[in-house]
């Protein structure tokens, strides 16, 4: 009978060894080891994020189940409940983050075409931690915590760019100055992101913004523009900043204050593209939902609201592993030919780690559960 690799195996089939290893050579991560190198903690992390587990001692005996499929994986034996501990403590953070930033890289360039303007989606997200434990991630009085500093591509649902920070980090502070704007593209931010000198860099780097509205910002009305009505539109109108702000952002924006129906909220968004239609701009904010879905996906779904270490380093490699897996995840629906999602594909492969399945098999429904060796044995004991 034809040997089939487990559905892990399969999964990290579309983990680039080289790839991985030039980072690993690029931070001397794998110096002086000789237990857990930085793939096999990242097959473990793999593990930990597809199966929902709660401890490291989970993790190892999920292991130990399936020690003969190890081999395959890279790994010679169940790592110990102390060396994860350990690597996680030890090995590079960086070599994680570099390496999510390669793996987004290799995406099939078909996936990431669009048709019309490239929108990226900013916001951030806190995770909370006991403060106890955690002493390093100081936030509140009794309370830790890290923030995620995000910027998703709308159209892949991919987070392009991220930043970990401590809790306490003020969202403007954490992403001055690491986002490069390019031209042509529009960023959406939330208000709490809204700063003119920052805006403005993005009108000189000839790029587009939107945002909402601040409560205490001064500005004056130079001209009222022409726009559709009946689609919940109320204004929009040509502006220039006043008061004492006025010189940080020297040039005239737009306002368009819209009506949101369902909620019965009027919302001022601010914006220096003056060609879409004031409708297309309330789409555009709309469209930062995508975000704020991604992060519930993977707070539900991956293992990055508990952590394995109460190590800076080791909770920046549960992130970065979390976020690799959640590619893995979208690359593998990229050679899927029928409709599925990210989540659907996640559901069906999470009991199945360990056993002989065609990945694409297994997605597709089509497989009937495979007799064990033990019951093809029982059997030639009947025929026998």
């Amino acid at each position: 009978m034809a040997y089939q690799a487990s559905i892990l195996t399969q999964v990290l089939a579309h983990v680039n060894r080289h790839d991985f290893q030039k980072q690993v050579s690029k931070q001397n991560g794998d110096r002086k080891i000789s237990n857990l190198s930085c793939f096999c903690l990242l097959v473990a992390m793999i593990y930990a994020h597809l199966k929902p587990n709660r401890t490291i001692r989970d993790i190892v005996l999920g292991f130990e189940t399936a020690a003969s499929k190890l081999y395959h994986l890279g790994m010679k034996a169940a790592p110990k409940r102390s060396t994860i501990s350990d690597s996680l403590a030890d090995r590079p953070a960086q070599v994680y983050e570099d390496y999510y930033r390669k793996i987004l890289e290799s995406l099939n360039r078909n996936e990431r075409r669009r048709l019309g303007m490239k929108v990226n989606l900013i916001d951030s997200t806190t995770i909370s931690m006991c403060i106890e434990k955690f002493e390093w991630a100081k936030y509140r009085k009794r309370k830790g915590g890290i923030k995620l500093h995000v910027m998703l591509d709308s159209y892949t649902h991919l987070a392009e760019q991220i930043l970990v920070t401590n809790a306490v980090c003020h969202d403007m502070n954490a992403i001055r100055g690491e986002i490069e704007f390019k031209k042509g593209q529009m960023y959406v931010y939330d208000r709490g992101y809204a700063c003119y000198n920052y805006l403005y860099d993005i009108e000189i780097a000839r790029a587009f913004f939107v945002t909402r509205l601040k409560s205490n910002w001064k500005y004056r009305v130079l001209k009222n523009r022409s726009f559709r009505k009946g689609t919940g539109v109320l204004k929009d109108q040509l502006i220039c900043v006043t008061g004492s702000k006025k010189d940080e952002y020297p040039v005239a924006l737009r306002l368009v204050t819209f009506h949101h129906k369902k909620s019965g909220k009027t919302l001022k968004f601010l914006t220096n593209n003056m060609k879409l239609s004031a409708k297309r701009i309330a789409d555009i904010y709309k469209m930062r939902w995508q975000i704020e879905l991604f992060f519930k996906w993977i707070k539900q779904h991956l293992k990055v609201k508990t952590f394995l270490s109460t190590t800076a380093n080791g909770v920046k490699i549960q992130v970065w592993c979390a976020l690799i897996t959640y590619v893995l995840l979208h690359k593998i629906k990229e050679l899927v030919t029928s409709k599925i999602d990210v989540f659907a594909i996640y559901r069906r492969i999470q009991d199945h780690l360990f056993e002989g399945i065609d990945l694409f098999d297994l997605i597709a429904e089509r497989v009937k559960r495979r007799k064990t060796q033990e019951e093809y044995d029982q059997l030639e004991l009947l025929y026998a």
